[in-house]
């Protein structure tokens, strides 16, 4: 898992992180450190927290963010342009 080298490329203590996600810096440790592995909620947590994919943080990809074909992009577009009533229906 990538948990250690994102949080030092943020230049995040443990603590800090820990504090920023609802945790104990305890497990923080046992994370980086293989000990214990996250659940899938902290998981996702993490993954938000750092702007990546649950792939890049778990090591399953070498690419971090998520790429998105251009006819998704073109839905993407599409959908931010409906009001909050026409996306509801």
């Amino acid at each position: 898992m990538r948990l250690k080298e994102l949080r030092e490329e943020k230049r995040l203590t443990q603590k800090e992180l820990a504090k920023a996600l609802g945790l104990k810096r305890t497990r923080i440790a046992a994370y980086e450190t293989g000990v214990n592995n996250p659940e899938y909620a902290v998981l996702l947590r993490l993954a938000d927290y750092f702007h990546v994919t649950l792939d890049y943080l778990t090591g399953r990809s070498d690419t971090p963010e998520v790429t998105l074909t251009e006819e998704e992009n073109q839905i993407l577009l599409l959908l931010r342009r409906l009001s909050p009533g026409e996306r509801a229906a």
